[in-house]
């Protein structure tokens, strides 16, 4: 299957010039080794989720989903929009080989983004402190989880940047496939030996994961940079940077807000022990989606130098044919979950077969996102953020206003069809979005 999407990929090559001949290699090992590394990611992630639904029941698994849904929520303003913005501008520094520019953007996120996470986090545990609530295990699950904000945020800055510099599978490693390789060996660890084992300690797992990655993420970052980058003055654009990466702040927060909003207004309308179902049906989705996220990963640095380069036509023609490989792939897999969804979800417990037909409800979803491509990571990559905020703001609308009136009517699965048509929407925007904007079309 892998092969057959990246002979797909090789087969439009094949007619580029010389000079393209190393986008078109890139383009291919990144297919291969993004794909690669997704299924492994995914296949760590779907362990992991069996094993907190065996190990916390849907009650102990909803409180740390909720709490980790929070974290993530400001891991976004935490970052200002640079952890998006680095991958775009790092891909055309590097192609215009303007190496003091791509110092100084290096230097001054970290130095921001400390900042502004350190900031956010404090107001955060300040605020979840002072809050006095009857389950006093969500309270400091949440105040917990807050703690990883500003680790994350600086470890997605160098996963970003070096994405940029055309390490694409590099880039992707530590949180796809350290992260929960690790998280999996301490759980492990704790189950054995922990007397009192339960979310804390899963929260804890979850922070040393993030610690560890941290690390390996800037040892790559730093060995992958050019040699002139290493030791050249640093040049700064930090208005022009700011500005330009606060649509991507927004964007990306409205975005996660659409995403998560469903286990937000669950746990305060239905409970934690709701969120616990929607958590693992959830997750069973994302193994249809992988392949749409292994596509944008290996797309990102490549839509963005292709537009550089005013290369229209190109870009064009290889957005076709990922949507083409990608939703293949994605309706084979979803099909095949759709029909052995009860038996799927046993695997994790029998407390989770009420969220069968609430899955099959996200799964239509995703395989809508599969055909419609990567409209929003080309709108981002061309320089209209602005654009994909719009569409997404109002996507968010629609999402909050379909869970306030479903939810309290049908629960999980009035949350997976507010999830759904929010979706279905946001796709249809953007398409018509990037048709009228840069007059792309995704099957002409």
């Amino acid at each position: 299957m892998l092969r057959a999407i990246a002979q797909r990929i090789k087969s439009f090559y094949g007619s580029l010039t010389p000079s393209h001949q190393d986008l078109k290699h890139r383009l291919i090992q990144g297919a291969i080794g993004s794909f690669a590394l997704k299924i492994i990611g995914s296949g760590l992630t779907f362990l992991l989720s069996i094993f907190l639904a065996q190990a916390l029941g849907s009650n102990g698994l909803g409180t740390y989903a909720y709490a980790i849904t929070w974290a993530n929520l400001l891991s976004i303003p935490a970052t200002l929009g640079i952890d998006q913005l680095i991958v775009r501008e790092i891909a055309v520094y590097r192609a215009k080989s303007q190496w003091s520019l791509m110092r100084g953007l290096l230097r001054w996120s970290t130095q921001v983004v400390l900042i502004s996470s350190l900031t956010l986090t404090l107001v955060a545990l300040i605020v979840v402190w002072s809050i006095q609530k009857s389950n006093q295990e969500l309270v400091w699950a949440v105040f917990l989880a807050i703690t990883i904000v500003p680790l994350a945020s600086l470890r997605n800055l160098r996963l970003g940047a070096t994405r940029g510099l055309d390490k694409v599978v590099l880039g992707q490693i530590p949180d796809s496939l350290l992260a929960p390789a690790i998280m999996i060996i301490l759980l492990a660890l704790g189950y054995g030996l922990l007397p009192n084992f339960g979310v804390y300690w899963v929260l804890f797992s979850k922070i040393t994961a993030v610690i560890i990655t941290f690390v390996i993420g800037s040892i790559w970052l730093w060995r992958s940079l050019p040699p002139t980058a290493r030791k050249i003055k640093p040049q700064y654009l930090g208005r022009q940077w700011l500005l330009a990466a606060l649509p991507f702040m927004f964007l990306g927060t409205i975005e996660l807000i659409n995403s998560r909003v469903d286990i937000i207004m669950l746990g305060a309308i239905e409970g934690v022990t709701a969120v616990g179902v929607y958590t693992v049906i959830f997750g069973v989705t994302q193994l249809t989606a992988f392949v749409h996220h292994a596509a944008l990963s290996v797309l990102g640095p490549s839509v963005a130098t292709l537009y550089t380069q005013g290369n229209l036509t190109k870009l064009e023609k290889l957005i076709q044919k990922s949507i083409v490989g990608v939703f293949l792939v994605s309706v084979v897999i979803g099909g095949i979950i759709i029909v052995c969804s009860k038996y799927i979800l046993l695997v994790f417990g029998s407390e989770f077969v009420i969220g069968a037909m609430a899955m099959n409800i996200l799964l239509a979803g995703q395989m809508f996102n599969a055909l419609t491509g990567p409209v929003g990571l080309v709108l981002n990559m061309t320089g209209h953020q602005r654009q994909t905020a719009i569409a997404t703001g109002i996507s968010a609308c629609l999402n909050i206003v379909l869970n306030a009136l479903l939810i309290p009517m049908w629960g999980i699965n009035g949350a997976a069809i507010a999830t759904t048509a929010s979706l279905i929407v946001i796709n249809i925007i953007k398409v018509m979005m990037m048709r009228k904007i840069l007059n792309i079309s995704l099957y002409s």
